[in-house]
């Protein structure tokens, strides 16, 4: 599993009319291999492209084994919003993604060295 990275605040999307937030929902999409929005519809249709990657984070949670959820419906509607928005959304999907996915590395490796040893 590949580790995400945290979305641009929404200071660096003023400065960039939303650039760097649609480059980050289309590697987003492209790390979590389910297709999804590319750069233009990112760029142009945020909200849209919002929900589709908070239902994509919600099935790469629950297959990493996280019980964190992503609303993609306040993803939505809170688009642009500073400190509410779906920027804090994702973020904090992000962290519970990466660290469900550390864990499971960890268990693997640790159940590895584990079964080595017999």
């Amino acid at each position: 599993m590949n580790r995400l990275d945290t979305p641009p605040s929404w200071i660096v999307n003023l400065f960039t009319i939303g650039i760097a937030r649609a480059k980050w929902i289309t590697q987003s999409n492209e790390r979590l291999a389910q297709g999804g929005a590319g750069f233009l519809f990112a760029w142009f249709l945020q909200p849209f492209a919002n929900y589709g990657l908070a239902d994509r984070m919600n099935n790469a949670l629950r297959a990493a084994g996280s019980s964190h959820q992503v609303s993609p419906v306040l993803c939505f509607f809170l688009t642009g919003w500073p400190f509410i928005g779906s920027n804090k959304r994702f973020r904090r999907g992000t962290q519970a993604y990466n660290d469900a996915v550390n864990v499971r590395t960890q268990a693997q490796a640790h159940a590895a060295g584990t079964f080595q040893a017999l």
